[in-house]
Protein backbone atom coordinates (compact mmCIF):
# COMPACT_ATOMS: atom_id res chain seq x y z
CA UNK A 1 0.00 0.00 0.00
CA UNK A 2 1.25 3.45 -0.93
CA UNK A 3 1.50 6.40 1.44
CA UNK A 4 -0.57 9.49 0.57
CA UNK A 5 1.37 12.75 1.07
CA UNK A 6 -0.49 16.03 1.57
CA UNK A 7 1.29 19.33 0.92
CA UNK A 8 0.73 22.83 -0.37
CA UNK A 9 2.27 23.49 -3.76
CA UNK A 10 2.73 25.98 -6.56
CA UNK A 11 2.21 24.62 -10.07
CA UNK A 12 5.28 25.92 -11.93
CA UNK A 13 4.22 24.46 -15.26
CA UNK A 14 2.94 21.37 -17.01
CA UNK A 15 3.37 19.31 -20.14
CA UNK A 16 1.04 16.87 -21.92
CA UNK A 17 1.76 13.19 -21.38
CA UNK A 18 0.17 10.50 -23.47
CA UNK A 19 -3.37 10.97 -24.77
CA UNK A 20 -5.07 12.32 -21.66
CA UNK A 21 -2.54 12.86 -18.89
CA UNK A 22 -0.26 15.69 -17.88
CA UNK A 23 3.09 15.96 -16.12
CA UNK A 24 2.86 18.73 -13.55
CA UNK A 25 5.93 20.52 -12.18
CA UNK A 26 5.32 21.35 -8.53
CA UNK A 27 7.22 23.35 -5.95
CA UNK A 28 5.91 22.02 -2.65
CA UNK A 29 6.46 23.26 0.86
CA UNK A 30 7.13 19.87 2.45
CA UNK A 31 8.56 17.78 -0.41
CA UNK A 32 10.50 20.35 -2.44
CA UNK A 33 10.46 20.38 -6.21
CA UNK A 34 8.96 17.41 -8.01
CA UNK A 35 7.26 16.28 -11.17
CA UNK A 36 3.99 14.39 -10.80
CA UNK A 37 1.81 12.61 -13.32
CA UNK A 38 -1.85 13.67 -13.31
CA UNK A 39 -3.71 10.78 -14.91
CA UNK A 40 -6.54 11.61 -17.31
CA UNK A 41 -6.73 15.35 -16.52
CA UNK A 42 -6.94 16.37 -20.16
CA UNK A 43 -10.27 14.59 -20.60
CA UNK A 44 -13.39 16.77 -20.74
CA UNK A 45 -14.87 15.17 -17.62
CA UNK A 46 -11.66 15.36 -15.52
CA UNK A 47 -12.30 16.82 -12.08
CA UNK A 48 -8.66 17.83 -11.42
CA UNK A 49 -8.26 19.80 -14.63
CA UNK A 50 -9.23 23.19 -13.23
CA UNK A 51 -7.25 22.67 -10.02
CA UNK A 52 -3.83 22.21 -11.60
CA UNK A 53 -3.54 25.05 -14.07
CA UNK A 54 -0.11 26.66 -14.36
CA UNK A 55 0.77 29.12 -11.58
CA UNK A 56 -1.93 27.83 -9.24
CA UNK A 57 -1.47 27.56 -5.49
CA UNK A 58 -2.93 24.20 -4.50
CA UNK A 59 -3.34 21.58 -1.82
CA UNK A 60 -1.91 18.43 -3.37
CA UNK A 61 -2.25 14.78 -2.39
CA UNK A 62 0.60 12.79 -3.89
CA UNK A 63 1.58 9.14 -4.08
CA UNK A 64 5.18 8.08 -4.58
CA UNK A 65 5.45 5.28 -7.12
CA UNK A 66 8.52 3.23 -7.94
CA UNK A 67 9.91 5.79 -10.33
CA UNK A 68 7.54 8.77 -10.34
CA UNK A 69 5.10 10.76 -8.28
CA UNK A 70 1.40 10.62 -9.06
CA UNK A 71 -1.05 13.41 -8.26
CA UNK A 72 -3.97 11.65 -6.59
CA UNK A 73 -6.03 14.76 -5.83
CA UNK A 74 -5.74 18.53 -5.60
CA UNK A 75 -7.78 21.51 -4.51
CA UNK A 76 -7.04 24.97 -5.86
CA UNK A 77 -6.51 27.74 -3.34
CA UNK A 78 -5.69 30.50 -5.83
CA UNK A 79 -4.58 30.99 -9.40
CA UNK A 80 -2.01 33.76 -9.44
CA UNK A 81 -1.91 33.94 -13.22
CA UNK A 82 -5.64 34.65 -13.72
CA UNK A 83 -5.64 37.12 -10.83
CA UNK A 84 -3.06 39.15 -12.78
CA UNK A 85 -5.30 39.49 -15.82
CA UNK A 86 -4.36 42.67 -17.66
CA UNK A 87 -0.96 42.94 -15.96
CA UNK A 88 1.39 41.37 -18.51
CA UNK A 89 4.53 42.62 -16.73
CA UNK A 90 3.59 40.76 -13.54
CA UNK A 91 2.76 37.62 -15.54
CA UNK A 92 6.17 37.71 -17.24
CA UNK A 93 7.93 38.15 -13.88
CA UNK A 94 6.06 35.15 -12.49
CA UNK A 95 7.01 33.11 -15.55
CA UNK A 96 10.71 33.99 -15.20
CA UNK A 97 10.68 33.23 -11.44
CA UNK A 98 9.00 29.87 -12.12
CA UNK A 99 11.63 29.05 -14.71
CA UNK A 100 14.39 29.83 -12.19
CA UNK A 101 12.74 27.54 -9.66
CA UNK A 102 12.36 24.71 -12.18
CA UNK A 103 16.02 25.00 -13.20
CA UNK A 104 17.65 25.45 -9.81
CA UNK A 105 15.60 23.77 -7.06
CA UNK A 106 16.96 20.24 -6.65
CA UNK A 107 14.28 17.51 -6.89
CA UNK A 108 12.69 16.40 -3.65
CA UNK A 109 14.81 18.67 -1.46
CA UNK A 110 12.79 20.70 1.05
CA UNK A 111 13.21 24.49 1.01
CA UNK A 112 10.44 25.82 3.26
CA UNK A 113 11.93 29.32 3.67
CA UNK A 114 12.27 29.63 -0.09
CA UNK A 115 8.71 28.40 -0.59
CA UNK A 116 7.43 31.04 1.85
CA UNK A 117 9.46 33.76 0.11
CA UNK A 118 8.13 32.73 -3.33
CA UNK A 119 4.54 32.66 -2.04
CA UNK A 120 4.99 36.13 -0.60
CA UNK A 121 6.49 37.38 -3.87
CA UNK A 122 3.73 35.88 -6.03
CA UNK A 123 1.08 37.35 -3.71
CA UNK A 124 2.74 40.77 -4.07
CA UNK A 125 2.74 40.47 -7.87
CA UNK A 126 -1.03 40.02 -7.77
CA UNK A 127 -1.53 43.20 -5.76
CA UNK A 128 0.55 45.75 -7.67
CA UNK A 129 0.55 47.35 -11.09
CA UNK A 130 3.25 49.96 -10.36
CA UNK A 131 6.18 49.32 -12.73
CA UNK A 132 8.85 50.34 -10.22
CA UNK A 133 7.41 48.03 -7.55
CA UNK A 134 7.19 45.19 -10.07
CA UNK A 135 10.89 45.67 -10.89
CA UNK A 136 11.71 45.55 -7.16
CA UNK A 137 9.65 42.38 -6.73
CA UNK A 138 11.48 40.70 -9.62
CA UNK A 139 14.88 41.63 -8.18
CA UNK A 140 13.87 40.38 -4.73
CA UNK A 141 12.43 37.13 -6.10
CA UNK A 142 15.54 36.33 -8.14
CA UNK A 143 17.85 37.32 -5.27
CA UNK A 144 15.98 35.20 -2.73
CA UNK A 145 15.72 32.16 -5.00
CA UNK A 146 19.46 32.22 -5.66
CA UNK A 147 20.33 33.05 -2.04
CA UNK A 148 18.23 30.27 -0.47
CA UNK A 149 19.67 27.74 -2.93
CA UNK A 150 23.26 28.77 -2.16
CA UNK A 151 24.08 30.41 -5.51
CA UNK A 152 24.84 33.82 -4.00
CA UNK A 153 28.37 33.96 -2.66
CA UNK A 154 29.12 36.15 0.31
CA UNK A 155 26.25 38.63 0.69
CA UNK A 156 27.40 41.86 2.25
CA UNK A 157 25.19 44.92 2.36
CA UNK A 158 22.16 43.02 1.09
CA UNK A 159 22.18 40.06 3.51
CA UNK A 160 19.06 41.20 5.37
CA UNK A 161 17.22 41.79 2.08
CA UNK A 162 18.07 38.28 0.83
CA UNK A 163 17.05 36.53 4.06
CA UNK A 164 13.64 38.14 4.55
CA UNK A 165 10.29 37.12 3.04
CA UNK A 166 8.54 40.47 2.83
CA UNK A 167 7.78 42.41 -0.35
CA UNK A 168 6.60 45.71 1.10
CA UNK A 169 7.63 49.35 1.23
CA UNK A 170 10.40 48.66 3.75
CA UNK A 171 12.03 46.01 1.54
CA UNK A 172 11.64 48.18 -1.57
CA UNK A 173 13.38 51.07 0.22
CA UNK A 174 16.31 48.73 0.91
CA UNK A 175 16.44 47.53 -2.71
CA UNK A 176 16.37 50.96 -4.39
CA UNK A 177 19.87 52.15 -3.34
CA UNK A 178 21.31 48.68 -4.04
CA UNK A 179 19.48 48.06 -7.32
CA UNK A 180 22.56 48.12 -9.58
CA UNK A 181 24.63 45.99 -7.19
CA UNK A 182 21.82 43.44 -6.75
CA UNK A 183 21.26 43.06 -10.50
CA UNK A 184 25.00 42.56 -10.96
CA UNK A 185 25.12 39.91 -8.20
CA UNK A 186 22.09 38.09 -9.65
CA UNK A 187 23.52 38.11 -13.19
CA UNK A 188 26.98 36.92 -12.10
CA UNK A 189 25.39 34.15 -9.99
CA UNK A 190 23.33 33.01 -12.99
CA UNK A 191 26.41 33.05 -15.23
CA UNK A 192 28.46 31.06 -12.72
CA UNK A 193 25.89 28.24 -12.65
CA UNK A 194 26.57 27.45 -16.30
CA UNK A 195 22.89 26.77 -16.98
Amino acid sequence: MYHLYHTTAIVLGSAPSGEASKNVFLFTRELGSLQARAQGVRLARAKLCSHITDFSFIDAWLVRGRETWRLANSVSRANFFTRMRGNETARKIMGRASLLLRKFVPPEETHQKLFDAVMSGFSSLVKTKDERELENIEILLALRILYHLGYIGEPKSFLSVAEENGFGAREFSLVSPLRRELISVINSSLRSTGL
